[in-house]
This record gives structure tokens, C-alpha cells and sequence, in this order.
């Protein structure tokens, strides 16, 4: 596999497109997204007869909502994912210069690459998987809710369908 990326004077410079290189994190993205997206679709287009006319307003709000919940979820995965990738990168040049010469500077590079990805995955790996397992947890449990909702519209609307059209058969005979 190879990196994109350079080392110029201990920092670490990306080129090309960012990826998602690891499957569990791209696996973990789509379905946050999947679910998002099936949480904000029934949600703005089920029409509902409200007196209050901000819903129509609200229900965009909460949409817009959703997806920025969603793109703060993505951002932290890819964040985690370029630190991995960093660390590999930098673990490469470790082995690189320890095969070249048996020098100071590999030790601190591996060592300076073993702290930043140890800081990122203790710190903020754990931040990301309490944002985004309620997260899931809600969206799933709001798609159930809107399906519902929406399910039981659609029997109220046939019900309302049935009676009129036995109304205009009763009536046409």
C-alpha cells in the first residue's frame, strides 16, 4: 500500500485526495449516513396539518441538523484515519532509517509517530464513539418513529379513500 504522503521538517504533508483506507471506518460512515439519510426523509416530506405554522420551517431546521451531526461524525472518523495513516507513514520511515544507519533521530521519529497516534486514539477515538453511538442509536430509533408515522398516515388517508368511494357508489346508485 502505498502512502501519499511526505515528511518535510517533522510535519507531515498529505497529497492528493484524503481517502478512507481502512473498510471498518468507511463501513461505519455509510451507515451513519444510510440511516441519517432515512431519518430526514420521511421527516421533511410527510405532510402534516399543524396549527403552528414554523413546522414546515422546523422540520428543514432539524434536517440541516442532522446532516451537520453527521458531517462532525465523518470528520472525526477521517481524522482518526489520517492519524493511522500517519503513523504508519512515519512508522515506515522509522524502519527505513534503522536499516540506513542506527541513529538518534529514528528513535524520535517512531517516537514523536507512537505519541501522536497513542494521544489521538486515547483522547479522541473514545469522544467519537460516545458522539456517535447515541447518535445512531437516535437516528435508528427516530427512521422507526417516522415509519410509523408515516405508515399510519397512509391507513388514515385509505380509510378517508374507502369511505368517499362508497360514498360516490351509494350515491351513483
Amino acid at each position: 500500500m502505498s502512502f501519499k504522503q511526505v515528511t518535510q521538517s517533522n510535519k507531515i504533508v498529505k497529497r492528493g485526495r484524503g481517502r478512507l483506507r481502512n473498510p471498518l471506518s468507511a463501513l461505519a460512515i455509510a451507515a451513519t449516513a444510510a440511516t441519517a439519510a432515512a431519518a430526514a426523509i420521511p421527516r421533511t416530506l410527510t405532510p402534516e396539518a399543524s396549527p403552528f405554522l414554523l413546522n414546515p420551517f422546523i422540520k428543514r431546521l432539524l434536517m440541516l441538523t442532522t446532516v451537520k451531526a453527521l458531517n462532525n461524525c465523518t470528520a472525526a472518523f477521517i481524522a482518526a484515519n489520517i492519524a493511522f495513516e500517519n503513523f504508519l507513514a512515519l512508522d515506515a520511515a522509522f524502519l527505513r532509517s534503522v536499516a540506513n544507519s542506527p541513529s538518534g533521530l529514528a528513535n524520535k521519529t517512531f517516537a514523536l509517530a507512537l505519541a501522536a497516534f497513542i494521544a489521538l486514539v486515547a483522547l479522541a477515538a473514545p469522544v467519537a464513539l460516545v458522539v456517535v453511538a447515541p447518535f445512531a442509536l437516535v437516528i435508528a430509533l427516530a427512521a422507526f418513529a417516522a415509519a410509523l408515522a408515516v405508515v399510519i398516515t397512509l391507513t388514515k388517508r385509505r380509510a378517508k379513500v374507502k369511505r368517499l368511494l362508497r360514498a360516490l357508489v351509494d350515491l351513483l346508485l
